[in-house]
Formats: C-alpha cells, sequence, structure tokens
C-alpha cells in the first residue's frame, strides 16, 4: 500500500510501467502455509490437486475453472524488476515473514 501510494504522489511516475517492490527469496506455496499457520497459532492443512483433477472440477464450478485457467503461473517463477521503483523511492520492501507476522496480528487485533 504504501508503495502505490509513493507512485500516485509523484507526477514523473504517472505514464510509466512500474513493477513494485517485493522481497527476495519469496517462500513456496508450502513455506507460506505454514508461515501463516504459525503466525495464527493453527495447524495448516492443504493439499495440492493434480492440474487434471483442477481441470475436471472445473467442468462443473467456475470459480475452479477460474483456476486451471492461471495454473501457468506456477510452472516458472515470477522475475520482477524493480530497480527503477527502488532508485526512485529509495524503498525497502517488507519481507514475507514480516509481512505474514504483521497481517495475522492485525487480523487478531480487531478480532478481539
Amino acid at each position: 500500500m504504501k508503495a502505490l501510494s509513493l507512485l500516485v504522489d509523484r507526477e514523473d511516475a504517472w505514464n510509466r510501467a512500474w513493477h513494485l517492490p517485493t522481497a527476495g527469496d519469496p517462500p513456496t506455496g508450502g513455506e507460506f502455509i505454514r508461515a501463516a499457520g504459525d503466525a495464527f497459532g493453527a495447524e495448516p492443512k492443504y493439499r495440492v490437486l493434480h492440474p487434471l483433477l483442477v481441470r475436471l472440477a472445473g467442468l462443473v464450478h467456475s470459480d475452479i475453472r477460474e483456476v486451471r485457467e492461471m495454473l501457468y503461473q506456477n510452472k516458472y517463477p515470477y522475475l520482477f524488476d524493480f530497480s527503477r521503483f527502488e532508485q526512485a523511492f529509495a524503498f525497502t520492501p517488507t519481507s514475507y515473514a514480516d509481512g505474514i507476522r504483521e497481517t495475522a496480528a492485525a487480523y487478531l487485533s480487531a478480532q478481539s
């Protein structure tokens, strides 16, 4: 959110393509789920469906059909070059671990 507000406030940022900053060393899906489970004090339970099962389920459920269309995103790592953003704003992204912890803490405090 902070990165977007920085872009909005600078007129010279308009009409240019920007990659928002992302922390290095992103976790795998399983690592992310386990970190979220730890932050919430819960034992995560998940399973990974084979693409064929996603395709079959998509025949009867429109939400899953949308997931099937996006499976290509899981085949290759996303590589973002946010060097222009980093140079323009001297911005350091939040680590994944900190972001998960802070999000969980904010959610849990709002629930009490």
